[in-house]
C-alpha cells in the first residue's frame, strides 16, 4: 500500500498494527525478509509522504524527519555545522548506492548493532519522535534500543523524526571505526 497522509499511514497501521510493515527506503527491510527474518502481510509504503523529508532547526534542536536519505543528512548544511560528526559518520556508512537509498529512520527502526550512524545519535544524546492515532511520544535513542533488532516503538505507531539538541558550547568529535575488509563493510568496533 502507498498511503499519501501521515493520517492514512497511521490509519492503515492501526487497523493491523501486528502484520503490518512500514517501508522507506527498504535497505533492511528488503534484507531481512529476503532472509526470512519478517514476512508480513502488508507493506506500508511512506514514498508519497513529504511530510517526513526535512532537516531544520527549531527550539534548540536539529531536527531530520525519518525519511530523510542518509546520503542528504551526509551532505546537508545544517547537519554539517552543527553536527560534522554526523556527516562524518554517514561518509563511512555503507556506499553511496545505499545511502542515496537508505534513510536514516530506517536505520534506527530496525535497531541493528552494525549501523555506524546509531553509535554517532547516542554519542550526541538523540531522541525519536513517534505518532500513532493515540498522540505523540518523544523518547531518547539510549531508551528506544531494547536489544538486537528490538526497540520500544509500540503497536501502530511511526518514527516520524530525529531529534538532536543544540550544544550548549562549541564541541568537537570524531567517529571511527575498525573495518574486517573493504570499506563499506560493517565496522568491527565504532567508537
Amino acid at each position: 500500500l502507498a498511503p499519501e497522509s501521515a493520517t492514512d499511514v497511521l490509519a492503515l497501521l492501526a487497523e493491523d498494527p501486528d502484520n503490518t510493515r512500514v517501508m522507506a527506503g527498504g535497505t533492511a527491510l528488503v534484507t531481512m525478509m529476503r532472509q526470512r527474518l519478517l514476512s508480513p502481510e502488508r507493506l506500508l509504503s511512506l514514498h508519497r509522504l513529504p511530510a517526513f523529508r526535512h532537516v531544520e532547526v527549531s527550539e534548540g534542536v536539529l531536527r531530520i524527519g525519518a525519511l530523510v536519505p542518509q546520503r542528504v543528512v551526509e551532505g546537508d548544511a545544517l547537519v554539517r555545522q552543527n553536527f560534522p560528526v554526523l556527516a562524518e559518520t554517514l561518509a563511512q556508512a555503507s556506499n553511496i548506492r545505499i545511502r542515496n537509498v537508505a534513510t536514516l529512520g530506517g536505520a534506527i527502526i530496525h535497531a541493528d548493532p552494525n549501523q555506524d550512524s546509531l553509535t554517532t545519535l547516542l554519542a550526541l544524546d538523540a531522541s525519536v519522535t513517534l505518532r500513532s492515532r493515540g498522540g505523540q511520544r518523544t523518547v531518547p535513542l539510549a531508551t528506544f534500543f531494547v536489544d538486537y533488532y528490538e526497540t520500544g516503538i509500540e503497536p501502530g505507531e511511526l518514527l516520524t523524526e530525529i531529534l538532536l539538541p543544540l550544544p550548549a558550547e562549541r564541541f568537537t568529535a570524531t567517529f571511527r571505526k575498525f573495518l574486517p575488509g573493504a570499506k563499506d563493510d560493517y565496522g568491527v568496533v565504532n567508537v
